[in-house]
């Protein structure tokens, strides 16, 4: 793994010291000022898996206006709540001017600071910022939205989600699924969000179906199963024609059902029932005005069928059968 190292170099200002005459009580000399200077050897911008200590120290240099190295200057080293620690609070720079610590990165994947600030010293504070990725996955979970119930010959998609020890994404986990007949793809490997996800195309009977996705290339085989239940849809559904509105408009019902429309009354130029074409597709209902009439279809063939009534544009319908 490649190391980025950057020393930085604080700067502020530096007591010079002054030869009095003799213990006459003469003040010191002026201070220098303490330059920032830049050096490519601190630490910074590493990358490294969450939980690790850095192979590279964080660090800062203090030069004064002279390029004399400032020693004794206390550093104080802070990390946000949350992104791990440092080796100390404080260090004192050495004598070439030089505060170094240890840093022990969080367990959150993502982008994590650390702070370096001395008292009175220009360009006080220095940031660092590390990479933290992802530990080696440990375990697959289902993503937020599971088991979900449903009506036959319908499909439902199904996602999960493989972590590390800190619950953190990992990408790059095959994820076998299961029943092959049914489920699609039956292989696929997790994204860089840790997702892998298949839709299951579920059968003509009711009751709980299942599937199951296993990471068998992780210690264990962690898996998940889902269970979504599978309910039985109406044979026969009623729809309500009149005041430019079919009610119920969209209707689901089971293959071989029966579907009656029933005027409530309208005057010319009345409603009808006029379907889009495709397979398995009724015939139309014609135009009616009196309340009371009725016209029903039987619908023998699974799909989505978009109806009409052409005398009113955006008077519309659909019956879903499955």
């Amino acid at each position: 793994m490649a190391h980025v190292r950057q020393v930085l170099v604080l700067a502020g200002f530096a007591l010079a010291t002054a030869c009095g005459g003799g213990g006459d009580g003469t003040d010191p000399g002026p201070q220098l000022p303490r330059l920032l200077y830049n050096d490519p050897s601190s630490g910074n911008s590493q990358t490294d898996t969450v939980g690790a200590t850095l192979p590279v120290q964080l660090s800062v240099k203090v030069l004064d206006s002279t390029n004399a190295a400032v020693q004794n200057l206390t550093v104080t080293w802070t990390v946000p709540a949350g992104q791990g620690s440092v080796s100390s609070p404080t260090t004192n720079t050495n004598a070439s001017g030089v505060a170094s610590v240890t840093r022990t990165l969080g367990t959150t994947a993502g982008t994590q600071t650390a702070q370096a600030a001395a008292a009175g010293v220009t360009g006080s504070p220095k940031g660092f910022t590390t990479t933290a990725t992802a530990g080696a996955a440990v375990d697959v979970n289902k993503s937020a939205t599971v088991d979900t119930a449903s009506t036959v010959r319908t499909t439902v998609a199904y996602t999960v989600v493989s972590v590390d020890s800190h619950g953190n994404p990992k990408a790059g986990v095959v994820i076998d699924w299961l029943p092959a007949d049914s489920i699609a793809p039956v292989q696929n490997t997790t994204g860089t969000d840790g997702k892998a996800s298949a839709t299951r195309t579920l059968s003509g009977s009711e009751g709980d179906h299942t599937a199951t996705a296993t990471a068998g290339g992780l210690a264990g085989a962690p898996s998940e199963t889902f269970t979504t239940l599978v309910v039985t849809l109406p044979t026969a559904a009623d729809v309500s024609v009149g005041n430019n509105v079919f009610t119920q408009s969209n209707v689901k019902v089971a293959i071989g059902a029966r579907v009656t429309w029933t005027w409530v009354g309208q005057a010319a130029p009345g409603h009808n029932v006029t379907f889009a074409g495709g397979t398995g597709v009724p015939a139309n209902c014609g135009t009616l005005t009196a309340p009371g009439a009725t016209c029903f279809r039987d619908f023998n063939t699974a799909g989505t069928f978009n109806y009409s009534c052409t005398n009113h544009p955006g008077m519309n319908g659909t019956i879903a059968v499955r």
